[in-house]
C-alpha cells in the first residue's frame, strides 16, 4: 500500500512545511507515478531538500510523506524497504524508476 497521504507540489516552499520528523515519502512525476521511495531517521525535510537540489534529469513534481512518530514501531530504514516491496509486488518485480534495487540505505541515484 502506498503512503496514502495527499500529493504535494514538489518545492522549497512545500517541502519546508514538512516537520522535521523521521518517516518515509514518495516522490512522483507529473502523472503522480511514484519515482522514488526514500526515508530519514530524523528529518523528512532536509531529505526533500537534498533532493530539490540534486534533480537534473528527471522531473520530480510531486511528493508525499508518513511521518513516523516515537511511539511507531516502524524503523524508517524497514519502513522504506516496505513501502518497496509492496511497489515491486504490484508492479511486476520493477522498482521505481528512480530506484536501482530494495534499499538498504537512502541513496539518491542521480
Amino acid at each position: 500500500m502506498p503512503i496514502r497521504n495527499k500529493w504535494r507540489d514538489f518545492n522549497e516552499q512545500e517541502i519546508n512545511r514538512v516537520p522535521e520528523v523521521a518517516g518515509v515519502y514518495e516522490l512522483g512525476d507529473a502523472n503522480e507515478h511514484v519515482v522514488y521511495i526514500g526515508s530519514s531517521e530524523s528529518s523528512i525535510r532536509a531529505r526533500l531538500l537534498t533532493h530539490i537540489k540534486a534533480r537534473k534529469t528527471v522531473r520530480v513534481e510531486y511528493f508525499r510523506f508518513k511521518k513516523l512518530d516515537s511511539w511507531d514501531s516502524s524503523d524508517p530504514k524497514e519502513e522504506e524497504g516496505r513501502l518497496v516491496r509492496q511497489y515491486r509486488k504490484q508492479n511486476r518485480g520493477k522498482n521505481p524508476r528512480l530506484q536501482e534495487r530494495a534499499p538498504k540505505k537512502s541513496t539518491w541515484p542521480f
